[in-house]
């Protein structure tokens, strides 16, 4: 969501005439976009940030979920700062960036309307650059509450982009050469009528593949399934957030799920769409996780497989219900378990991609010598091909995290 909102600035800012450079000295202009999900990326972007100050005639924006989260300090903090850009204020980063020219202080952080998600918005538009795969957010914000989570109380509550602005700008993608759009927000399949919209995608006129993330499992619904079975448009992976394997640090969480609710979840899935992948995330060291929750955790590992992981130890949070927790995990504990999880699950992920090898895989390539199966595997080819081909790849190897084969066809 973040390389999302990225674009989106930047885009913004180009069709207004300005230019990109990857260089800080020559830019008149420098933009930090962050993200307050855990605690260590909020800091090391406000070190980065402060670090910047000894750049001389710059303009500075610091946007993003920190931006939100740190209203109240940043501009005592850092007087080199321009202006603070929080994440449902990025469509205007234009006019932001026309007014500290100007000389103004701006704070642009308060919950605003999302213009972009209103029904009279036409989509933004990109410059007709080529690129395979695009990022579409369609809803922003989050409803749940979980209680180790920063992102209701940043982005707000849930807000749905109308469905004819959605498609409005993926054939506009498509037009400019997009083959593949990943779907966005943070419980994407809470969308009103998601299948539906799935579906309506699936009727776009050279549009390859439909990809999303990321999913609740309290909002995975045997229609969703059924439509990642029958849509061939639609990508057999599921990112779908599992956290923890104890039902009582679920409860904790306030997820809404039992263990065995989600691996039944598992079940459905894999017998309607034989032949899909996951992919999760995981919270180690939530307060009061005892050894036999974390051993919960590691028995759901083995059973799911993930082709995956994405694993962290818990962050406190500012905000979050879970501040007033007790029974804080220590730290080197903490370290422990997620050097035992993520061997893991990249043992697992290994396996399962060594049953690859040998079998042909449909390869959407995005560089000349790389792309992505429809289960969302990395895979490395030869020989080299030009972006935006479907290839057929047979599989000669395999890592954890990626695939190696020989073009068959394409």
């Amino acid at each position: 969501m973040n390389v999302s909102d990225s674009e989106r600035m930047v885009n913004l800012l180009i069709q207004d005439g300005w230019e990109p450079t990857d260089s800080p000295e020559t830019a008149n202009l420098i933009i930090f976009n962050t993200c307050s999900v855990r605690q260590h990326a909020a800091d090391r972007a406000i070190s980065n940030f402060g670090a910047l100050k000894k750049l001389k005639d710059k303009k500075f924006i610091f946007a993003g979920c920190v931006a939100k989260e740190k209203e109240d300090e940043m501009f005592k903090r850092f007087p080199h700062l321009d202006a603070l850009v929080g994440p449902e204020a990025i469509g205007d980063i234009v006019s932001v960036a026309k007014r500290i020219f100007s000389g103004e202080k701006v704070l642009a952080t308060g919950f605003l309307s999302y213009p972009e998600f209103s029904s009279s918005f036409t989509a933004y538009r990109l410059p007709l650059t080529a690129a395979v795969s695009r990022f579409v957010t369609i809803m922003r914000g989050c409803n749940n509450f979980c209680s180790y989570c920063i992102v209701p109380h940043v982005r707000g509550r849930e807000i749905y982009r109308p469905k004819k602005n959605i498609i409005d700008e993926i054939k506009y993608l498509v037009a400019s050469g997009a083959k593949e759009v990943t779907l966005l927000g943070q419980n994407v399949n809470s969308y009103p009528c998601f299948p539906q919209l799935l579906e309506d995608l699936n009727k776009i006129s050279g549009l390859l593949r439909i990809r999303f993330m990321t999913s609740h499992p309290k909002d995975l619904s045997d229609t969703l399934i059924f439509a990642m079975r029958d849509m061939e448009k639609v990508m057999e992976h599921l990112h779908l957030p599992l956290q923890s394997g104890s039902d009582r640090i679920l409860k904790a969480m306030n997820r809404h799920y039992t263990r065995k609710d989600y691996l039944s979840l598992i079940e459905k899935a894999k017998k309607e769409v034989p032949c899909i992948s996951f992919t999760t995330d995981l919270i180690i060291g939530y307060p009061g996780e005892t050894d036999k929750d974390f051993r919960d955790t590691l028995k759901t590992v083995k059973e799911v497989r993930f082709d995956g992981a994405f694993s962290f130890k818990y962050s406190p949070r500012p905000f979050t219900k879970a501040l007033e927790a007790t029974g804080a995990v220590p730290e080197e504990i903490k370290t422990e378990r997620l050097d035992i999880l993520n061997r893991l699950t990249k043992k697992t992920a290994e396996e399962n991609k060594k049953q690859k090898i040998g079998k042909v895989l449909e390869v959407l390539s995005e560089k000349k010598d790389s792309g992505r199966s429809r289960e969302n595997f990395q895979v490395f080819f030869n020989p080299e091909t030009g972006p935006g081909e479907l290839l057929k790849v047979k599989i000669t190897s395999a890592s954890a995290w990626s695939l190696k084969g020989k073009i068959i066809s394409g």
